[in-house]
């Protein structure tokens, strides 16, 4: 009978684990309560005493009643397996390099990430957009547009032009000449055909009403977002 008792506990006291993992993911505080009283009776002495053993499997069935009703006064959104990674993604889903070189875009990282798991596709992509105004800042400094919040028209112009210039060495002045951009060229130039594209696809529209995102749009708008945001983690920093 002690075995018996023993392995019943032990099953028990795995239940009460899963299940108080469960209330720490969750709101539950009524069922963490009880879950902190169950613990406190299964740390007590193996004992026959029948009294005893059906307080401990009374209090356990209570338990998941509890945990029902607590559940019923919530609203959950499903989440698809191959997005549940989004939703619980943190500060480095577009890579540690990004996270480091250009810390205030995590939080709209981490927006991005949550909002293309639960299926919301025009905020995914105006997260990005202000992960994307992050990385136009870093490029607004290298060409040296002194702005907090440049728009982006005057940086790609300044950066077309930077690259242009260093083309004709018989029309540039030495303010239209930047080591970096003319040792980079070919990064540079990526630069400025992402934004310009970027610019008219994605920003212009998503300000406006009326425009909607799909799944597949979403998707592919993330995805570019942390290609070029690691891209630029290569050469920039903010």
């Amino acid at each position: 009978l002690e075995q018996y008792l023993a392995d019943r506990y032990g099953h028990a006291r795995g239940a009460v684990k899963c299940l108080e993992t469960l209330c720490e993911r969750l709101p539950l505080p009524v069922s963490k309560g009880a879950i902190r009283e169950i613990k406190e009776q299964m740390e007590r002495p193996l004992t026959t005493d029948p009294i005893a053993i059906s307080a401990v499997m009374w209090s356990l069935d209570n338990l998941s009643k509890t945990i029902g009703r607590e559940l019923k006064c919530m609203e959950f959104m499903p989440v698809a397996p191959d997005r549940r990674d989004y939703l619980f993604a943190q500060a480095d889903l577009f890579g540690v390099e990004v996270a480091e070189k250009f810390p205030p875009s995590t939080v709209d990282i981490v927006e991005a990430g949550r909002c293309f798991a639960l299926r919301r596709n025009t905020a995914c992509v105006f997260h990005c957009m202000r992960v994307l105004e992050v990385g136009i800042r870093a490029v607004s400094e290298m060409v040296g547009i002194a702005d907090d919040r440049p728009n982006w028209e005057p940086v790609i112009a300044r950066l077309d032009k930077l690259l242009r210039m260093d083309r004709d060495h018989l029309k540039r002045t030495s303010s239209d000449y930047l080591p970096e951009v003319h040792d980079n060229r070919e990064f540079y130039a990526g630069v400025s055909a992402y934004f310009n594209g970027v610019k008219i696809a994605w920003r212009n529209r998503v300000m406006h009403v009326g425009v909607e995102y799909t799944d597949e749009h979403a998707e592919l708008i993330l995805s570019a977002t942390r290609g070029f945001m690691k891209h630029l983690a290569i050469r920039l920093h903010f």
